[in-house]
Order: structure tokens, then C-alpha cells, then sequence
């Protein structure tokens, strides 16, 4: 809830009573659940909600790597070199981060954040 906790405990969580769903059939980043399924409940009460009862976005990631050795043995009988090149979100899919859930205030059910792009990462190693 957004608003100050008026159940009248002194710790925990004071949550919404829900009165509908909340889940939408297309979710947005601006509207990702119906808010107007959650009302604040009476003073003095806890909600009739539970934690962790909406999903956020999914989390798509694929990474990739690619190496090769390479043999000096003029320089030293064991002596190489290697390379190595790592993608991290080599398709660079948008990871969005998970909604407000703070029913009553102005942000509610608006995702306001995204996690890194695409990341590129060579290495070299020299071995003698």
C-alpha cells in the first residue's frame, strides 16, 4: 500500500484488499496490472491480499562465447596465446523491471526501469 499503515500493528505489511483479477490480457510497461482491482482496506484491518499474486515481466537472455588457442612454439615450447570473445544479451531483448505495486499512489502498475543492453567482452591471454 501506499499510504501509512493504519491496521494498527506496529510491524509488517499492511496489504490491499483485492476485488477483482488484476491481471490484464495485453500488459504494457505503462499499465502492467489493473490497479482498480486493489481498494485500501478499512483502518484497523489487514487486507484480504497475499504477497507475490502478480508476475512480472519475463527475463530473456542469451549469452555467447567464442575462443581460440594459439600455439607460439617458436618463442617457448609451451608458450600460446589465447582469445576469447563474450556477448552478454547477444539479442538484446529488453529486460524490464518489475512494476510498482504501490496501490493508491500516481506510479501504481507502471514499470519505470530496464536492465542493461547488449555487452561485448574480449580477453587475450598469454601463456609462457
Amino acid at each position: 500500500m501506499g499510504t501509512a499503515n493504519l491496521s494498527n500493528s506496529l510491524a509488517g505489511s499492511w496489504f490491499p484488499n483485492r476485488v477483482g483479477n488484476g491481471k490484464l490480457a495485453n500488459p504494457t510497461i505503462s499499465k502492467w496490472f489493473d490497479t482498480s482491482a486493489f481498494v485500501q482496506p478499512d483502518p484497523y484491518t489487514f487486507g484480504n491480499s497475499r504477497r507475490n499474486i502478480l508476475s512480472g515481466p519475463n527475463w530473456r537472455d542469451v549469452d555467447a562465447s567464442l575462443g581460440k588457442t594459439f600455439s607460439l612454439s617458436k618463442l617457448r615450447e609451451a608458450a600460446g596465446f589465447g582469445f576469447r570473445a563474450d556477448v552478454f544479451d547477444l539479442f538484446n531483448h529488453p529486460n524490464f523491471g518489475q512494476p510498482n505495486a504501490s496501490i493508491g499512489t500516481s506510479g501504481a502498475g507502471i514499470i519505470s526501469n530496464a536492465y542493461t543492453s547488449r555487452n561485448f567482452q574480449f580477453t587475450g591471454r598469454l601463456r609462457f
